[in-house]
This record gives structure tokens, C-alpha cells and sequence, in this order.
């Protein structure tokens, strides 16, 4: 895998309209909680990795660009119905988070999925799946959908104190290796390697072809398009966010646009509306 220059990522505050829903001891907090993923959670899952860092930082003239990587806090990412994404351009890495009219809760679990960057930050790892297909190496996206309590510590004026987020699962290393059992997830609710279908997404490579391809899914789930916007550094046909709802009579209907497609499971659903959007 390339190793980048540096292992430290520098949160900004770039917000405005949601300046008020959380302020400067909300993202000590946050900072603590990445620390502490990183340190734990995700070290465990991909311990030959080195352990990074994360630190706020009050303005980006005062990161070098090529040793620390900014994770910007945003009213909106840029990305249409995507609540973060993680880039690579001109050689740099960054990543960009929703803010606006989401909980504490929501916008730390963007925050930790978005440390996936740190794992496959070019996009250079494409692992192999059973049949023959690619998917890239990322830790958040299989299972984004599958949530638990999280405990974050931190000493705040010499007092030691923790708070409870609710934020997402992750695979680790072992998910792609065909010889591992065990340890594969932070929840340990993942049976073996290249188990699918799990509660998120991931892309796919097959040939020349590149599709998102769903696994467990609930009624009213937005599918952010994390990582797919133009020039983002993992890219997909699938440009925008479906949705996926339940009928009346039982079946399940993907909707992008103005395209409606049925099937009797989510899965089916959404592997109609992917098959739409493949070349002939």
C-alpha cells in the first residue's frame, strides 16, 4: 500500500448557517472521539497501520497541506445528498462533513467513517471478491447502516468525563483476506470474510464497469453518494442518492429521478434501478 507523507489529519470549521447548533466544546469532543477510534477501534481492526492523529486547527493557513490532511466541517459538502466525502486531489487528501440540520450524533459518525481515508487513501487497493468482481478497500461503507453506543473519554479542566455518541460500525483489514475468521468488525457481527449482504454498500469493479451494489437496506434509507462526486477520488454511475420504500402491497420501489423501479426485495429494487444506469 502507498504510505502517505504524514499521519495526522487537522479538522476546520468552515460553517455558517449551522454555526449555532454546536460550538467549540462540541468539537473537543469530537476530536477526542476520532483520537480515541483511531487509537482503538481501528487500530485492533487494522493493526500493521500506523496510528494517526487528529487535531483542530483554527484556519488551513496553518496546516501544511502535504503533512496534514483537512477534514473541513461544512453546512454541506458540495455533494448532492451526500452527507461527507473523502478525496484525493492533486496528490492531497482531505475530506468534507454535513453539518447543517443534522444531530451531534450524525455528524460524528460521517466523521468516523470519513477516517476510512487513512486505510486506501489513493484508491490503489482493489481487493478481489469470490466471484471475480473488485470492490476497493473501505472500512466504512459495507456497513454503514449498523449503529451502536459509543463511549468517548476525554479530561476536561483536569476532570475526566465521557459522553455517549451513537455512531457507525466498521470492517477491518481481515474482511478481505479469504483465510481470516474472527475480529473482522468493531461490533462482531460480521460471520467471515467477504460476508455479503451486510447493512451498507460498496462499489463495485467489474471489468470495465463500476456500480454501487446495495446489501441490507430498510424502508426510507437515503444512500449518500460518499466519494462519487466529480473529481472525488472513488467514482461510480451512480451520480445521485435513491431512496428505497415499501408499497403498499409489499413491494419494494428504488426511485432516482423520475425512475421508479419494483422488485420483491430491497435488493432486487435497487438491482434493477443499478442495471438502468449500466452501459448497454
Amino acid at each position: 500500500m502507498i504510505q502517505p507523507s504524514s499521519h495526522h489529519i487537522g479538522i476546520l470549521d468552515y460553517r455558517e448557517k449551522s454555526k449555532n447548533q454546536f460550538g467549540d466544546r462540541d468539537i473537543a469532543w469530537m476530536v477526542a472521539a476520532c483520537n480515541q477510534f483511531l487509537r482503538n477501534e481501528l487500530k485492533r481492526l487494522f493493526p500493521d497501520e500506523p496510528i494517526w492523529t487528529v487535531e483542530y486547527y483554527t484556519s488551513i493557513s496553518s496546516i501544511d497541506l502535504a503533512l496534514v490532511w483537512p477534514m473541513a466541517l461544512m453546512d454541506d459538502d458540495g455533494l448532492p445528498s451526500a452527507l461527507g466525502h473523502h478525496y484525493s486531489r492533486w496528490g492531497l487528501i482531505g475530506a468534507a462533513v454535513d453539518c447543517l440540520n443534522r444531530t451531534l450524533d450524525d455528524i460524528l459518525s460521517t466523521m468516523l467513517h470519513e477516517l476510512e481515508m487513512c486505510f486506501n487513501p489513493y484508491i490503489v487497493e482493489w481487493m478481489k471478491l469470490p466471484d471475480g468482481r473488485e470492490t476497493p478497500r473501505e472500512a466504512g461503507d459495507p456497513v454503514q447502516w449498523s449503529m451502536f453506543d459509543y463511549e468517548v473519554s476525554q479530561k476536561i479542566g483536569g476532570v475526566n468525563q465521557t459522553k455517549t455518541f451513537k455512531v457507525q460500525n466498521m470492517v477491518g483489514a481481515r474482511y478481505w483476506d479469504p483465510n481470516a475468521n474472527g475480529d473482522l468488525d468493531i461490533k462482531g457481527e460480521v460471520a467471515a470474510a467477504h460476508h455479503w449482504p451486510l447493512p451498507g454498500y460498496r462499489v463495485i469493479r467489474d471489468g470495465t464497469k463500476r456500480y454501487n451494489e446495495f446489501g441490507n437496506v430498510a424502508a426510507g434509507a437515503q444512500f449518500g453518494a460518499r466519494k462519487f462526486g466529480p473529481g472525488s477520488r472513488t467514482w461510480s454511475l451512480l451520480r445521485q442518492a435513491p431512496t428505497i420504500n415499501q408499497e403498499g402491497n409489499g413491494q419494494w420501489v428504488a426511485s432516482l429521478d423520475q425512475g421508479h423501479f419494483g422488485g420483491d426485495t430491497p435488493q432486487q429494487a435497487l438491482d434493477f434501478l443499478r442495471k438502468s444506469l449500466l452501459p448497454a
